[in-house]
């Protein structure tokens, strides 16, 4: 989106900032929402501000947005599909909720790992892409000469991950959203969320081999949604759904506005 040799220490740390104060913000509220669209956001913000429309590759937010929106969607279908099979094979082997519910409460030991794995392939990589572009910015280079002159920095990857752990074990420890995702969108079994985590983990590792930044919010959030539809339109919390899709409609603009707002305020101070 933003070439590294353009980048500045000011339009990274803008783009952080906005992106920031939404993830901020709507932890407050309680509302799943998407980092991955809050930095494209802080970052299109950003580089408005600092290079106006020449400095941003438009193609390339084409394909980002693309991406961001066509994913939601897949979720859906990928939740609403792996909760029919589940529910199909569980019938044809006559096997009762109860019983069902024990099988996939094991069963989600795995699907939650596939998710975890998928999340660090996806998620992560934007984070320390968005590291890189500065150090590269630094060298005066874009980011392949930076990563084939410098290689790719560990310290890079290891600060990523654990801000990433920290930050989960921290969100578990408040549990305000996992209460959003796992009691107010619709009522969740095992089969739920083991169909829910097997559709969202695929659609975003496929996403990551293809080298196309997802939101495993989105994504993870919409299978759940998906799950539910599997049960019927009255079986999903719409209310709150469209509470969440208002909170994603809204992500983009407003941590671009913050992103530019604070670029224009660390020029002015620095």
């Amino acid at each position: 989106m933003i070439k590294a040799s353009d980048a500045t220490a000011h339009l990274v740390i803008a783009a952080l900032a906005g992106a920031l104060l939404w993830d901020i913000v709507t932890w407050i509220w309680a509302l799943p929402v998407s980092s991955s669209h809050a930095l494209v956001g802080g970052l299109l913000g950003a580089g408005l501000a600092a290079l106006g429309p020449a400095g941003v590759d438009w193609h390339k937010v084409a394909v980002v947005l693309a991406s961001l929106v066509v994913s939601p969607f897949l979720g859906i279908g990928t939740g609403f599909f792996f909760m029919g099979l589940s529910r199909l094979i569980f019938k044809r082997i006559r096997l009762d909720l109860d019983k069902a519910d024990g099988f996939y409460r094991h069963m989600q030991v795995v699907s939650s790992s596939w998710v975890s794995f998928s999340h660090g392939s996806n998620d992560a990589t934007k984070v320390m892409g968005i590291i890189v572009i500065f150090l590269a910015a630094q060298h005066g280079l874009d980011v392949d000469e930076y990563v084939t002159q410098n290689g790719f920095p560990i310290w890079v990857v290891l600060a990523a991950a654990s801000a990433m752990a920290v930050g989960t074990y921290l969100s578990v420890r408040s549990f305000r959203l996992i209460r959003t995702l796992g009691e107010k969108i619709t009522h969740l079994h095992p089969v739920n969320g083991f169909s829910a985590e097997a559709g969202g983990a695929l659609i975003i590792q496929l996403a990551s081999f293809m080298g196309l930044p997802v939101s495993t919010t989105h994504v993870v959030t919409s299978s759940v949604t998906g799950t539910g539809l599997a049960s019927g339109l009255g079986a999903v919390s719409w209310k709150v759904f469209r509470a969440i899709m208002l909170a994603w409609v809204v992500t983009l603009p407003f941590c671009a506005a913050a992103a530019a707002l604070f670029y224009f305020v660390l020029n002015l101070v620095l």
